[in-house]
């Protein structure tokens, strides 16, 4: 059970350090949990990570996209 515990602490670290960070500009917005990114001349598709968010095409899908927008007029 020890063996399990240290595993699973050594790969948390692990993915902890090897995250990394970006900045830019989000320039479209696919539903409530992705969107895409212009990090300087490459364009990033970002999901985000334990959001459970409906596709746009489902039921509260524009809703979820709605809420994910910083201009929600």
């Amino acid at each position: 059970m020890k063996t399990t515990a240290a595993l699973i602490l050594f790969l948390l670290l692990a993915f902890s350090l090897a995250a990394e960070s970006i900045s830019g500009k989000v320039t479209l917005i696919y539903d409530g949990d992705t969107f895409l990114m212009q990090d300087g001349l490459k364009s990033v598709e970002i999901r985000l990570w334990g959001i459970d968010a409906p596709e746009y095409k489902q039921a509260g899908g524009r809703e979820a996209t709605k809420c994910l927008s910083v201009n929600k007029s």
